[in-house]
């Protein structure tokens, strides 16, 4: 009787987190910017109920009246989530989460307006009051699980991630990745930037298209553009959202296709537990593994681009057999390695540099030996050290170029560069358990790929941590090793 209530807890706990997902991607895509202050109200109000909740003597009482005997391994696995999200959740007062709502909402809809004027000090007051607010919920959660501040809000991303974890992956990255870099652009062939007729429409219109033949169910998605692409929603609900360059298709199509690989993981996941939280993502260093396994694993392979490539020539309506629209210079445009100021556009040999430049700086910005006032000098030091480009004064390409911390996603960076490291061990995996898929491929056959995640990633939900899942799916741990090979195979071989 007691896990019978728990299901009915379970089912308005997920009424209430898809409400808020909704409120927060029309935020993102389409709420005008006077609706902040309404918009926070209703947020926060709706975190405050769920707090109300999970915290509920009541649904104490059904849990410990479960009898774990009787309970499948699903069960279980609520019964350990539910309790943890109960720790969690008594950890942080209801307050604090109301201001962190505010706070972020504020912060967000300031950036968006201020990072377009270059304007970083109008955003200080409400980035350092974002960090405050998360300075008292990283100790909160520190205190009551016994781990460091930073641990804790690396955890809410990612159960178990710890700087035990990450400092070694980034230390040996920062040592072997500056000779691949120089050694690749000393290799690379030059590029001529293509050009063409490359309006919103035709981006989006390609954009759907390949994100459909990778498996997105459109009838279970939609796609929107927003200040920075995201993915988010649930399984028969699922948002994806990219943004346009007049000047390059690039980026937007690859975008989609990083996102795409978030909303395939959304909608794999198993329906039948969707109201449950064993039934959501394994996390967020998972989550990201999908998009990188979709976005650079597969969608900037040789093989994906000789099936994308006369297609998007078609769609542009260019000539193929030109020198900039032909197959080598098209290849090289996708996956040219540069030092770049900007994250989103890296290729994914200097990826890990920005992300390894914003782990560093916002763990020293919640210790509090970083002011947020002095993050844009921190910025541009290690910028200049790791890829040797200065953004002084160039905010809007600096500090201010992610939404992140504005809208108060800190601990998540490192999820990104685990989440690669796993896209290429899963990868090799793939490739012993089903065989080299580089000829589906090439004709535009992404089935038996995205049927190998579904089975061996998407439809295990929650049921274990994402380490214990890649030691299942691979046969080892997490690697550093399979994501090294896997940039000397491609660029250096």
């Amino acid at each position: 009787m007691s896990y019978t209530k728990v299901v009915e807890v379970q089912q308005r706990l997920f009424a209430l987190d898809h409400a808020l997902g909704i409120l927060d991607w029309d935020n993102l895509v389409m709420m005008p910017p006077k609706g902040a202050t309404d918009r926070a109200e209703a947020a926060g109000t709706l975190q405050a109920m769920t707090h109300e909740l999970i915290t509920s003597d009541q649904l104490g009482e059904y849990l410990e009246g479960c009898d774990a005997a009787e309970l499948d391994e699903w069960a279980k696995a609520n019964i350990r989530e539910l309790r943890l999200q109960r720790q969690e959740a008594f950890a942080v007062p209801a307050d604090l989460l109301m201001a962190i709502e505010r706070a972020i909402v504020r912060c967000d809809q300031e950036w968006r307006v201020n990072r377009a004027k270059n304007d970083w000090e109008s955003n200080v007051e409400s980035l350092e009051e974002v960090f405050n607010l998360f300075r008292q919920k990283a100790k909160c959660l520190g205190d009551a699980l016994s781990i460091t501040p930073y641990d804790a809000l690396a955890n809410s991303w990612e159960r178990g991630l710890t700087q035990a974890i990450i400092d070694p992956v980034f230390d040996r990255l920062r040592r072997e990745l500056p000779d691949i870099i120089e050694n690749v652009l000393v290799q690379q062939s030059p590029v001529v930037p293509l050009t063409g007729d490359f309006s919103e429409d035709k981006q989006m219109s390609l954009s759907r298209t390949f994100s459909e033949r990778l498996g997105l169910d459109y009838g279970r998605a939609r796609m929107d553009t927003s200040f920075h692409p995201f993915s988010s929603g649930s399984v028969n609900d699922s948002r994806v959202t990219t943004r346009f360059e007049s000047d390059s298709f690039l980026q937007s199509v690859y975008a989609a296709f990083h996102e795409t690989g978030h909303a395939l993981y959304t909608q794999g996941l198993p329906i039948d537990h969707r109201y449950e939280p064993a039934g959501s993502a394994c996390g967020m260093m998972m989550h990201e593994s999908q998009s990188l396994f979709i976005e650079m694993q597969i969608c900037r392979s040789d093989a994906f681009l000789q099936f994308f490539h006369p297609i998007a020539c078609n769609h542009f309506n260019v000539n193929r057999e030109s020198q900039e629209w032909s197959f080598e210079n098209f290849r090289n445009n996708v996956r040219e390695v540069k030092k770049s100021y900007i994250r989103v556009d890296a290729d994914e040999c200097t990826y890990p540099l920005h992300v390894l430049l914003r782990y560093k700086l916002e763990q020293k910005v919640l210790s509090g030996e970083l002011r947020v006032a002095d993050l844009p000098g921190a910025w541009n030091d290690e910028m200049t050290e790791l890829l040797g480009l200065s953004t002084a004064g160039n905010y809007r390409n600096g500090v201010m170029q992610d939404t992140h911390w504005f809208s108060g996603i800190i601990g998540y960076f490192p999820s990104y560069t685990l989440g690669a490291l796993t896209a290429a061990q899963f990868y090799s995996a793939l490739v012993r358990d089903i065989g080299d898929p580089t000829e589906d491929i090439r004709r535009g056959n992404c089935e038996g790929v995205v049927h190998w995640l579904k089975h061996n990633i998407h439809q295990k939900g929650r049921l274990m941590s994402s380490m214990d899942l890649i030691q299942q799916v691979t046969g080892s741990p997490l690697s550093v090793d399979y994501f090294l090979n896997h940039l000397h195979t491609r660029y250096l071989a």
